[in-house]
This record gives structure tokens, sequence and C-alpha cells, in this order.
């Protein structure tokens, strides 16, 4: 599990995740290699890949901000 904070900007970027092995290749939201599942918190979603289903509970990370106090991705 990762926790994002509020106003954070991208939660990832073309070198991928740090403290999580997540893979980044387009770091546009366009290819969704990075498609994580979310489980807590409201994100923003700035994608082009999710349909409005998934994204009730999938993002794509390397584009995605969260929304509020906090968001959680299933790791």
């Amino acid at each position: 599990m990762l926790a994002a904070v509020a106003h954070q900007p991208q939660l990832g970027d073309r070198k991928g995740f740090p403290i999580a092995d997540i893979s980044v290749s387009c770091a546009g939201g366009i290819c969704g290699a990075c498609r994580t599942r979310w489980i807590e918190g409201p994100p923003i979603h700035r994608d082009r890949a999710l349909s409005p289903q998934e994204r009730a509970h999938e993002g794509i990370v390397c584009v995605a901000e969260c929304a509020g106090s906090r968001l959680v991705l299933d790791l």
C-alpha cells in the first residue's frame, strides 16, 4: 500500500516510482503501463486510457493526483 498526500503533483514520472515497483512507460497517461488499483481517497484522473467504470477503482498513476487529504494505492 502507498499513500499519497493532498496537492501532491503527479505521483510518478518517467523514471517510475522510487518507493514502489510500478513501471512507467509513456509518462503521459496513454499507455496504461502504470495502471494501479486505488482503495481509499479521491483521485484526480488525468489519463486518456481508462473508461469511467475503470476509474471507479483504478488510476493511471503517472498522471494521477490526490484530490483529498490522502489517496491510498493497492500495491
